[in-house]
């Protein structure tokens, strides 16, 4: 029985290790175009949004006295 992992078999995995390649060109560069269009559009979109919001009106806290002033 092994105690401790290290002094357990090493697994084999017969899988092939993936090499890091140089980067390539978009073969389309149209693509690229039509992504950053969709993504611009949608920044203006919420941009939009975030000028126009307003909140909603904060009303003043009222104190408990006042309210029951106002029911007598």
């Amino acid at each position: 029985m092994v105690n401790n992992i290290t002094d357990q078999p090493k697994p084999e995995i017969k899988v092939p290790i993936l090499k890091p390649v140089k980067a390539t060109k978009m073969v389309n560069e149209n693509t690229a175009k039509t992504t950053a269009d969709a993504v611009q559009k949608q920044l203006n979109k919420f941009a939009d949004w975030i000028l126009l919001y307003v909140p909603p009106e904060v009303k003043k806290p009222i104190d408990s006295r006042v309210e029951a002033l106002k029911k007598m």
